[in-house]
């Protein structure tokens, strides 16, 4: 009997490792067929960039001085702080007056928050007051993406097709610091993420653009103003008015911010409420993580009794399963990154490559990522609360959430976080 059971476990893992491989080869295929758009230099009129800013993020820095040098004939750049004490409203003005040569950048406060939106629904709100008349484009941009030159004219260049409401790209998470444990388990369960998110079109509001024209018609404004996350309304209002989104493949954003193990398992927890509150996918995403972590507990579960039992072949099979269906895992993993490092070399950029000790803590920390999506799911399903940036939410569902106590950002230093924040 155990010999069936473990056999059939055993099929059963590196077979789901395979087709998650085989998945991830279509996902680099589709991004390498993506066609590249920039917006012609005749319709680089009246732009508006908008970054909400809550606390120091490692790049912040290094992404105001890119988006102020971008290779785009008409644009402004306005800056929602949280608040006139955050470390970062003084660092903005020290950035503008160093390199706001054009004099593109605004910097706002945000008005003292509600309790029934998101602060960062609450910023984009404020940044959309204070855009000019004029303004064609909006894009979004969040405070730990670093644009290349062309990022501007790359993102808005699809809108020219009507039929697109929406243009966005993703993020990449590649640990600056190889050996990092955070960094990879990250890396390994964002590939994961990134595959249905870019098929099921669902937008990432970190890099982001939309006509105004369409802001208006699909009412985000209003949307937003009751709104938890700034993204997981995107889709849906975008789709009501007959129009589609777009996934830009020079718009995979790199983050190379560290991040320790237990920042990454409350990220993909929060991660995965949102999706809950926002994505109707959520319920394919509970049953995935169910089966694929009951498989992976079932196979160390036959190794273990394989073992204790002292039957040598049931032993190795499981093993091996285990060993293969990491090593597919792996090569998904590194399907992806090829596909991040083909967006890389389009924004002039590169990925080092893996050295063989990270690929061994790669294949040991697959199970980490497994355990921190299981318990991201069950924790998106039952917390009654979830934290973002030093702030507290009470999340029923979509429209029933609250805010909790709202304080400014802890004052640490006037210079950016080392770690994601």
């Amino acid at each position: 009997m155990i010999e069936q059971f473990t056999f059939v476990v055993a099929v059963t893992i590196v077979g789901g490792a395979i087709f998650q491989a085989a998945l991830c080869g279509a996902f680099l295929i589709v991004l390498r067929r993506q066609k590249r758009f920039e917006l012609p230099i005749e319709e680089q009129h009246a732009t508006a960039v908008l970054i909400c800013v809550r606390g120091c993020d490692p790049t912040l820095q290094e992404t105001i001085r890119a988006v102020l040098d971008q290779n785009f004939d008409d644009y402004r750049v306005h800056v929602v702080v949280d608040h006139r004490t955050d470390d970062a409203w003084d660092l903005l003005h020290s950035l503008k007056d160093e390199y706001d040569l054009e004099r593109r950048l605004e910097i706002h406060e945000m008005p003292s928050p509600r309790s029934d939106c998101g602060l960062k629904c609450q910023a984009l709100v404020c940044g959309l007051s204070k855009l000019a008349a004029g303004t064609q484009y909006l894009a979004l941009l969040d405070a730990d993406v670093r644009p290349h030159q062309n990022w501007l004219k790359e993102l808005t260049g699809p809108l020219v097709d009507p039929s697109i409401g929406v243009s966005t790209g993703n993020q990449w998470f590649e640990p600056a610091t190889p050996a990092s444990s955070g960094g990879l388990t990250r890396s390994l369960w964002n590939a994961g993420a990134l595959v249905p998110t870019v098929f099921f079109q669902n937008p990432w509001a970190g890099s982001l653009a939309m006509r105004m024209d369409d802001v208006r018609k699909s009412d985000l404004e209003s949307i937003w103003r009751r709104s938890l996350v700034d993204d997981g309304p995107i889709r849906d209002a975008i789709r009501k008015i007959g129009l589609k989104v777009h996934f830009s493949p020079s718009i995979l954003m790199m983050n190379r911010e560290r991040a320790t193990l237990p920042f990454v398992r409350r990220w993909i927890g929060r991660m995965l409420t949102w999706s809950r509150l926002y994505e109707r996918t959520f319920f394919a995403t509970v049953i995935h993580a169910s089966i694929s972590s009951a498989i992976l507990l079932l196979t160390f579960g036959a190794l273990i009794a394989n073992a204790i039992t002292t039957d040598v072949n049931g032993t190795l099979i499981s093993a091996g399963a285990l060993i293969l269906s990491g090593t597919f895992s792996l090569l998904g993993w590194w399907l992806i990154r090829t596909g991040a490092a083909y967006s890389c070399s389009l924004q002039g950029q590169s990925i080092a490559p893996i050295s063989g000790l990270s690929w061994i803590r790669m294949l040991l920390l697959i199970s980490v990522a497994q355990f921190f999506y299981a318990l991201g799911c069950m924790q998106a399903i039952f917390s009654k609360q979830v934290r973002w940036r030093e702030i507290t939410y009470d999340v029923g569902n979509r429209s029933d959430f609250q805010m909790l106590d709202y304080q400014p950002f802890p004052s640490q230093s006037a210079e950016p976080s080392e770690v994601s924040i």
